[in-house]
C-alpha cells in the first residue's frame, strides 16, 4: 500500500511519528516531502513546491492524506499569522479538487484546523500582538461568545465593555478577520467532502474552551456538519499534532479485512467525564470521537477485542507534569487506584496487545505509573505508549501506535516507538525538561526558544540527564540492558518538540551518547 502525506509541519509528532508507525508494516510504503520543503515556523512552505512533489508522487498511490494548513497557508504557524486573501486560499483550495478529478481512485482525506486561542501573552506562535494583548483577546472572545447567549454577570458586562475599550483594535481586527478567512476554508473544505472529493475531514482545535472564539466557530462548523449530515465522515475534536497519525491509521486500516475493535480500562471511572486541561469536552467523547476518526471500533468485552487500551486519567485536577514532583494533588491519590489498574493491565499482557494514554498530567508522563508499570514488570511488556502535551495529542498518538501494533508486521518497530514514547513523554518532558529550562539555560545565556551557539551542549546536557532518570527509575525493566541515547534533535530550536533516537544495549555494550 502507498500512501501519500503532506504533514502539518516538520515536528516530530507531524512528522517522525508518521514515519515510525508506516515502519511497523512492512505492505506500508509512505511517502512525504523532505523537511526542507515545509517552511520553519512562521516562515511558510511554498505552495507551488508541494503541489508538485504532490503530483510527481500520485502514480500508483492509494491514498493521499494532508493538512490543509500546510497545503494552504504553509503550515501550522503560517495559518495564524498569514495575509493571504480569501481569493487566494479559495484557489488553492480549488487545486485539491483538479488533483481528485486526475486521480479519481485516490482515496483523499485531510485535516483542517479551527484557529486557536491562547490564553497568555506570547508571539512565539501567534502574531506578534499577541506578545502584548494576547490573554487580553483570549479575554475578550469569552465575553463576547457569552454575551451573545445572554449569560454575562453584571460585573462580566462592565469588564467586557471596558476590554472593548482598551484591547488594540487593530489587533483585534486583524485577529478576526484571520479567523473568519480560515474559517470559510474549513466550511469549503465540508464542501469537499460532501462532493466525494474528501473521504473524510478531521477538525481538530487546540487551546480550546468552553467559551470564545473558538467555540464560536465550533458553532458554525458543527451546523454545517449536521446540515450536509457529515457526521460519519467529519470528526471535530480537541488535539492537533496528532492528526496525522490519525489520518495515517486511517487509511491504513480502511483496507485491512476486518475492523479493530480495542476494549478500555481506566484508573478511575470518573475521569470518563473529567475535561482535561485545554480541551473542551469530557474526555470519553473525545475518546469516541478520536477512535471513530482513526477507524477503531470500541467495545465493552475483552475477549472480543483486539487490544486493551488502559486510560490513566487524573482525579479532581489535572497538574503539568513538572508538578507531580514536589507538588502532587492529593486527588490523585485518593481518587485513583493505580494498583487496580496495573492488575487490569496484568491480566491482558502476554494475552493481546496493551498500550497506554498516559493522560494524568498535561505535558508528561507520570512517574508513580511507570514506577509501577516497573515495579510489576509490565512497563517492557506494552505495545504502545504515550504521555505528552494534551490530553488528545497522548490519545490520538497512542490509538495509532496500539492499531499498528496489532495489524503491523514489524514487532520491533512498535517496541521501539514504545521506548521512544517513553524516553521523550516520561523521562524528558515530566523529568528533566523544566529543570534543564530553569537552571541550565539561565546559566548559559540561553532561553526556551533561543538556543544559540549553545545548542549542542543543551541537546548533550538533556541526553545525561534523561539517561540518569531512566537507570534510576527502572529497576526491572527491559532485561537491564542499557538505555542508549543515539541523537536529540531540536527541529524548531526550542525545549519542546525535541526528537529522540534511542535504542537498548546489553550492559557490557560501549554506549554511544
Amino acid at each position: 500500500m502507498k500512501i501519500v502525506c503532506l504533514p502539518l509541519d516538520a515536528r516530530p509528532y507531524n512528522y517522525d511519528f508518521l514515519q515510525s508507525l508506516a515502519a511497523m508494516d512492512s505492505q506500508l510504503t509512505l511517502v512525504m516531502p523532505p523537511r526542507d520543503l515545509l517552511g520553519f515556523r512562521k516562515t511558510p512552505a511554498h505552495f507551488a513546491a508541494l503541489t508538485a512533489f504532490i503530483e510527481a508522487h500520485m502514480a500508483g498511490a492509494d491514498a493521499l492524506i494532508l493538512s490543509l494548513d500546510m497545503l494552504i497557508y504553509g503550515g501550522l504557524l503560517p495559518a495564524r499569522t498569514h495575509h493571504l486573501t480569501p481569493e487566494a486560499l479559495h484557489a488553492r483550495l480549488d487545486w485539491l479538487r483538479q488533483l481528485h478529478q486526475r486521480y479519481p481512485a485516490v482515496e483523499i482525506s485531510a485535516s483542517s484546523l479551527i484557529l486557536r486561542t491562547p490564553a497568555y501573552d506570547s508571539a512565539e506562535e501567534e502574531p506578534d500582538y499577541y506578545a502584548h494583548c494576547g490573554r487580553a483577546i483570549w479575554q475578550y472572545g469569552i465575553y463576547r461568545d457569552r454575551d451573545a447567549q445572554g449569560l454575562l454577570t453584571a460585573e462580566e458586562q462592565l469588564e467586557y465593555q471596558r476590554l472593548a475599550a482598551e484591547l488594540d483594535s487593530a489587533a483585534r481586527t486583524d485577529f478576526e478577520q484571520r479567523r473568519q478567512h480560515n474559517i470559510a476554508v474549513t466550511q469549503a473544505a465540508l464542501e469537499l467532502v460532501t462532493d466525494g472529493v474528501l473521504a473524510c475531514l478531521l477538525i481538530p482545535q487546540d487551546d480550546a474552551s468552553p467559551f470564545g472564539y473558538t467555540a464560536m466557530d465550533q458553532r458554525q462548523l458543527y451546523r454545517a456538519i449536521a446540515a450536509n449530515r457529515l457526521q460519519d465522515r467529519v470528526w471535530l475534536h480537541p488535539g492537533t499534532d496528532e492528526s496525522g497519525c490519525t489520518l495515517l491509521t486511517r487509511a491504513w486500516l480502511t483496507r485491512q479485512p476486518t475492523r479493530l475493535k480495542f476494549a478500555v480500562c481506566w484508573s478511575n471511572q470518573a475521569f470518563r467525564q473529567f475535561v482535561p486541561e485545554y480541551e473542551d469536552r469530557p474526555f470519553e467523547e473525545s475518546l469516541l470521537s478520536h477512535s471513530r476518526a482513526c477507524g477503531i471500533a470500541l467495545c465493552d468485552d475483552p475477549a472480543n477485542a483486539d487490544a486493551l487500551l488502559g486510560i490513566n486519567g487524573c482525579g479532581e485536577v489535572m497538574q503539568e507534569g513538572w508538578m507531580q514532583q514536589n507538588n502532587k494533588a492529593l486527588s490523585y491519590y485518593r481518587n485513583r487506584s493505580l494498583t487496580a489498574f496495573c492488575d487490569t493491565l496484568a491480566s491482558w499482557i502476554g494475552g493481546k496487545p496493551v498500550g497506554i494514554a498516559d493522560v494524568a498530567f498535561s505535558n508528561g508522563g507520570e512517574r508513580e505509573l511507570i514506577e509501577m508499570l516497573d515495579h510489576h514488570r509490565l512497563l517492557d511488556r506494552l505495545s504502545a505508549y504515550a504521555g505528552w502535551n494534551t490530553a488528545c495529542n497522548t490519545l490520538g498518538t497512542v490509538l495509532a501506535a496500539l492499531a499498528f501494533a496489532c495489524r503491523g508486521d514489524r514487532p520491533q518497530q512498535a517496541r521501539n516507538f514504545m521506548l521512544e514514547r517513553l524516553v521523550s513523554d516520561w523521562a524528558y518532558q515530566s523529568e528533566v525538561r523544566f529543570a534543564v529550562q530553569e537552571t541550565v539555560l539561565p546559566a548559559l545565556g540561553a532561553s526556551y526558544a533561543q538556543f544559540g551557539k549553545h545548542e549542542a551542549a543543551i541537546l548533550a546536557t538533556i541526553a545525561t540527564r534523561v539517561k540518569q532518570c531512566w537507570q534510576q527509575t527502572l529497576h526491572n525493566s527491559f532485561s537491564g540492558q542499557q538505555l542508549v541515547i543515539d541523537e536529540v534533535r531540536a527541529p524548531f530550536k526550542r525545549m519542546s518538540g525535541l526528537a529522540f533516537t534511542v535504542s537498548l544495549k546489553p550492559p557490557s555494550s560501549p554506549s554511544r551518547d
